[in-house]
């Protein structure tokens, strides 16, 4: 369907960089082949490996062009008929030259990127690559010349008289999910395995935190489809290895924000660099939690020291660019403050007060606003 078609650049990297695997097509001796393959990206191009015997790859370069595709499967979209029913997804296809590098250094280089990409903190604690290996490994640059992107995402679109049906409808959110480690029984390990090393610790740590964050994300009701894609986004961006806080890690992170309320209403700050009106809101410092985060922006931003609702209501999602060509996956929380007059820091913005539930609505950035009209609903008489 056109209408699930993208061509932004942001979004088709975006899925390449959440994907774990990838599917890479071409012609060997004249027939059709598309094979699975790790893959990483780095600005327009996308890098693959494998065997020097790989006849794929070979053919891709032969021919000197290859088309790679991905997909990321978020769930199911459970219409009240079969027709519409279908699954919630986001896919890329891209297709530009192919070539092999021929520097050992550079395939090294790569290599060990690969490792990292797919565990963070691994490539020290593994022996090096060799220089054997790495002459038995072929490696080859796919630069995107043309890609095109397509998302299938938010609410089911049943027919008016589909929806009068007492049908269960809706969307049921999918993820990838880290077991337990099963240690190998050989070699120096045969007899008493040693500590997991940190990347693993670190990813099951995460795991942990990401398990709590999840479940609160598929608890939300979106409050619209724009919220809904949002949600489906990072619950994949979840799924990724690395740390999905850390910004030094990954142009894709998570942020947070606060809708700080009081009986004066909600607290705005018009936005230093963009100049729309937004709530309080940003990074996630290392060995933060983003509920701290949240409170922590709330009083660089204001002056107020606000607190979180017991236990923490995480009320809505918002997937967006941010500065330095980031994606920002923003997890915007309910704080409650006294009614005392916001007093910013210096260096913070100045224009910063409380405004009514719908002063808010008028004045806030656009996208912004169907979150306020649930937050008024639902936490317009909280009161510190």
């Amino acid at each position: 369907m056109p209408a699930k078609a993208s061509y932004d650049e942001r979004v088709i990297h975006q899925i390449f960089d959440e994907a774990r695997f990838c599917h890479v097509a071409g012609v060997v001796n004249g027939r059709a082949l598309a094979l699975p393959t790790l893959h990483v990206r780095d600005g327009r191009s996308l890098y693959l490996h494998g065997s020097r015997s790989n006849a794929l790859l070979a053919a891709v370069v032969a021919a000197g062009e290859a088309c790679v595709t991905a997909t990321l499967y978020d769930g199911l979209r459970l219409a009240r008929s079969g027709f519409e029913s279908s699954i919630a997804y986001r896919s890329a296809v891209a297709m530009g030259p192919a070539t092999a590098l021929r520097s050992l250094a550079e395939r090294r280089h790569w290599l060990d990127y690969f490792v990292e990409a797919t565990l963070p903190g691994r490539g020290a604690e593994v022996r090096a690559v060799r220089d054997d290996e790495v002459r038995r490994t072929m490696v080859v640059r796919v630069d995107i010349a043309e890609a095109s992107a397509k998302v299938s995402a938010g609410p089911t679109e049943d027919s008016e008289e589909d929806r009068a049906r007492s049908i269960w409808s809706g969307v049921v959110p999918a993820h990838v999910a880290f077991g337990a480690p099963i240690p190998s029984r050989d070699g120096a390990m045969a007899d008493d395995a040693p500590a997991l090393p940190p990347s693993l610790r670190r990813l099951l740590g995460h795991g942990a935190a990401r398990d709590a964050l999840r479940a609160r994300l598929m608890s939300l009701t979106p409050v619209d489809a724009r919220e809904a894609t949002s949600i489906s986004q990072t619950l994949a961006r979840l799924d990724v290895g690395d740390d999905p806080f850390d910004e030094t890690v990954s142009d894709h992170h998570l942020t947070a924000s606060a809708f700080v309320v009081s009986e004066r209403g909600v607290i705005l700050h018009r936005h230093r660099r963009l100049g729309i009106w937004v709530q309080p809101g940003g990074h996630v410092d290392p060995d933060e939690t983003p509920e701290n985060a949240a409170r922590r922006e709330t009083r660089e931003e204001t002056g107020l020291v606000a607190r979180h609702l017991d236990p923490p209501a995480l009320v809505h999602v918002d997937v967006h660019p941010g500065p330095r060509g980031h994606t920002h996956y923003d997890l915007r929380y309910v704080l409650v403050a006294p009614p005392e007059d916001p007093r910013p820091p210096a260096g913070e913005s100045p224009d910063v007060a409380w405004f009514s539930f719908e002063e808010a609505g008028d004045r806030a950035e656009p996208s912004l606003r169907p979150a306020l009209v649930d937050l008024a609903r639902r936490y317009g008489d909280v009161r510190d």
